[in-house]
């Protein structure tokens, strides 16, 4: 089984966006399978990604919501990969992490559907989507683990 796991977060390190870490936390299963990570922010970056994507079993695609939609690069993305999809038929099984800053997971619904809709208008099947509200407090609350026994250690060093 091939997965590509695709990040559309255009914060420079990949790992501490809040959708990429979701998305990482989520992929745990997947630990040991055949799994391929791409960044798709700048369009130097977009054939490379379709190029895996074509015989990926499994599309994983993890995004930020921006005013309750898509980032424009992963709709640009998107449309050249509907054009590439046409062409050769692709059979890929597509998941959606999607993270937002308001506390409530439901504004990411809209961004859940625009995939849902190219998955639909593909013939690629959809198998759900993620959509985590609170975003920004899971980017605080994750360090929490590594600075919590360092306070501990300060506070009996002080005391």
């Amino acid at each position: 089984m091939k997965i590509v796991k695709l990040f559309a977060s255009p914060k420079k390190h990949k790992k501490l966006t809040n959708s990429g870490y979701v998305t990482n936390l989520t992929s745990i299963p997947l630990l040991g399978k055949k799994t391929k990570s791409f960044s798709i922010v700048f369009k130097s970056e977009f054939l490379l990604a379709l190029e895996e994507c074509k015989n990926a079993d499994v599309i994983i695609f993890s995004t930020p919501v921006y005013v309750d939609s898509l980032p424009s690069h992963l709709i640009e993305f998107l449309e050249l990969a509907s054009k590439e999809i046409a062409d050769k038929k692709w059979h890929a099984k597509i998941y959606v992490v999607s993270t937002c800053g308001f506390f409530e997971g439901k504004q990411c619904n809209l961004a859940l559907e625009q995939i849902k809709l190219l998955s639909e208008c593909n013939n690629l099947k959809y198998c759900g989507g993620l959509g985590v509200g609170g975003s920004e407090m899971l980017g605080i609350i994750r360090f929490t683990n590594l600075l919590l026994p360092i306070l501990i250690v300060l506070i009996q060093l002080i005391v």
